[in-house]
């Protein structure tokens, strides 16, 4: 599911769209940036490539899952599945506190 519309109006079944014709891409770092990535390739064991292709894989599959949380979320208030703020409140309070 998604919450982006393509320029038609038509939801994409991608998170954004055009994601489904990418098939390579080329991204440029600073010097330093990619210093950075190489120091903690290096100390995970791995190469850039690999590291970068990890921390973006991982990045898309979390948007996905907040995506997915979000039109859960509109579509409960869609059906009126409000709560008070204390009760919101409450829900934090629990889930930062310790056991």
């Amino acid at each position: 599911m998604s919450l982006v519309r393509d320029s038609t109006g038509t939801r994409s079944s991608l998170p954004y769209p055009g994601w489904g014709t990418l098939r390579a891409m080329e991204v440029h770092f600073t010097p330093e940036q990619e210093a950075r990535i190489a120091q903690i390739a290096t100390k995970a064991g791995s190469d850039s490539e690999r590291l970068v292709k990890y921390v973006v894989v991982r990045y898309l599959n979390d948007e996905a899952r907040f995506l997915t949380a979000v039109e859960k979320g509109l579509a409960a208030a869609d059906r009126g599945g409000f709560i008070e703020e204390e009760e919101m409140d409450a829900r934090i309070e629990r889930m930062f506190s310790k056991p």
